[in-house]
């Protein structure tokens, strides 16, 4: 049980940033919905400035390549409405993730359209977004943590439950900074 838990932790793909990924790569292998988290993913944990750059991003991804994009965020509605306002895209806040009840708000969000094969998850979380993403067999993006201030709570928590299991998932063929576009095994 316990390897189970370590394997469902690592992702698919483990690149630095969400700038660094492979859009059109994931397009063309059938991925249609990109979910993402918000703190420490997309912008450091607390912070309120949506930089030009993310919103480009977003445009891009969902009017240029074709993505139907949404947020699934641990953090309070405050903190993720300002930010899916600004990305003109829907979320859920307060997701408790890795628990699964999120995933039916995103599929209604989507009249049901996601499945697991057009679906890819992206995080900085191993235990919560990797984990989440495990739950429905979801394609999982890593990305390094976007983080400025290392004491924010939820980020030094992370970095507890991150270091936890380095060494579980180093024996499982997984270990953090040695990024990768493909997964291997």
């Amino acid at each position: 049980m316990k390897f189970k838990l370590v394997k469902n932790m690592i992702p698919d793909i483990y690149v630095p940033t969400v700038y660094d990924i492979d859009y059109h790569g994931i397009y063309d292998d059938g991925i249609r919905y990109a979910i993402f988290d918000v703190d420490d993913t997309l912008l450091p944990a607390d912070d309120v400035r949506i930089p030009s750059k993310l919103i480009e991003l977003f445009d891009y991804l969902q009017q240029e390549i074709g993505f139907n994009t949404c947020l699934v965020s641990n953090g309070s509605k405050s903190r993720v409405k300002p930010v899916a306002q600004h990305l003109n895209v829907h979320y859920v806040a307060k997701a408790f993730k890795p628990l699964p009840q999120a995933f039916t708000d995103v599929q209604s969000f989507f009249n049901g359209q996601i499945t697991a094969s057009n679906t890819a998850f992206i995080g900085d979380s191993l235990a919560l977004d990797m984990l989440f993403a495990s739950n429905f067999k979801i394609y999982k993006i890593l990305v390094d943590s976007t983080r400025e201030n290392r004491w924010n709570l939820k980020t030094v928590s992370n970095d507890i439950m991150q270091a936890f299991v380095s060494i579980p998932l180093k024996n499982a063929g997984f270990e953090l900074g040695h990024y990768y576009t493909k997964r291997t095994n």
